[in-house]
Order: C-alpha cells, then structure tokens, then sequence
C-alpha cells in the first residue's frame, strides 16, 4: 500500500503543477504559487514513505532515527 501512495503522490504531484502552469496562465500567480507549493509537499511526503518502506524492509542501515 506504500508503494501505492508513494505513485499517487507523485501523479498528484504533476496534476498540481501542470494546474499551477494554467492558473498563472490565467493571471492566477498566486493561486499557482500555492499549487506548486502542495506539489512540493506531496513529494516530500514521498520522502516519508521511503522512509516507511525502509522501516517495514528491516534495512536498518539506511534509517535516519
């Protein structure tokens, strides 16, 4: 489920950018701003999902905390 969310992050991700290009398009600066924003914050969360998916795989060597 993981892998999962990690692929829908990403494809929300893009969806997000490629609406911040169209509202700044439309004269929507700060509305694009925002999106690419919540674009960035979906990808870091993909950073938490790795580190999920490496907690669940036992691989110690590669944690953080």
């Amino acid at each position: 489920m993981v892998q999962h969310w990690f692929h829908h992050n990403e494809d929300h991700a893009r969806s997000y950018r490629q609406w911040a290009e169209r509202a700044r398009g439309l004269g929507q600066a700060e509305v694009g701003r925002i999106l690419e924003e919540v674009a960035l914050e979906s990808l870091r969360l993909n950073g938490e999902m790795e580190r999920i998916l490496t907690l669940l795989r036992g691989d110690s060597s590669r944690d953080d905390g």
